[in-house]
């Protein structure tokens, strides 16, 4: 229910700005975007070297945030580095903790339509998924580690609308997934292992660096 209040907020606001939103040129150059919203992981499947699978670790949806700074590098294609938080707590019954999320990935995104009011687009990203780890299930799961890495990968999906010469609003729909992480356990269940798999709805404003050229000067006076 509040994932779903959140999304129609959002595409209300985005409505309003398209109403009355010239068309623009997408000039190369640089940009840079701030973006919010919320996250829903999914639970966490827990392996264990002494008791094997540990079953899944409910864990909280919350809100997230990143920022990107980019660059277009033609009139369709956009790369940018991103910056990304995710709070994540535990919510299973007799489990403590979180899972915090900080992430470093380099995306590369297609615009279908640059030049458009209303413009979707998609992309890719690889990058890193860099955990704040605890957990405290005693006997068995007791983790405390503040910066566990791995890899991660992204799909993405969204449109973004023009509100005015140099800006964008964009919403957009991120899935990630990582590989394995490995954590010292002091615990009954020894060393412990899982992956993390979140999806994410955000609504971002983009400045571009580069401003459209100016008009063509007018035609000279007839004679």
């Amino acid at each position: 229910m509040k994932s779903a209040l959140m999304l129609g907020a959002m595409a209300s606001a985005l409505a309003a700005a398209a109403i009355a939103a010239p068309a623009q040129a997408a000039e190369p150059g640089w940009y840079a975007a701030v973006d919010v919203g919320y996250h829903w992981p999914t639970d966490v499947d827990v392996d264990s070297d002494n008791y094997g699978s540990l079953g899944s670790f409910a864990v909280d949806s919350d809100w997230a945030a990143f920022g990107r700074l980019g660059y277009r590098v033609s009139n369709n294609w956009r790369v940018e580095g991103e910056f990304g938080y995710r709070k994540t707590d535990i919510s299973e019954p007799g489990v403590t903790g979180h899972v915090n999320g900080r992430s470093v990935m380099l995306n590369v995104l297609y615009d279908f339509a640059p030049d458009s009011t209303i413009n979707p687009f998609i992309g890719l990203g690889i990058g890193d998924l860099d955990l704040d780890t605890k957990i405290g299930a005693a006997p068995d799961v007791m983790i405390n580690d503040h910066s566990a890495g791995a890899f991660a990968g992204q799909a993405i999906a969204g449109v973004s609308f023009h509100p005015a010469e140099q800006w964008d609003i964009d919403l957009t729909y991120r899935y990630l997934r990582t590989t394995d992480y490995e954590y010292y356990n002091p615990g009954g269940a020894g060393r412990v292992n899982f992956h993390v798999e979140d999806q994410s709805l955000t609504l971002g404003l983009r400045y571009s660096f580069a401003a459209p050229p100016p008009p063509p000067p007018p035609p000279p006076p007839p004679p």
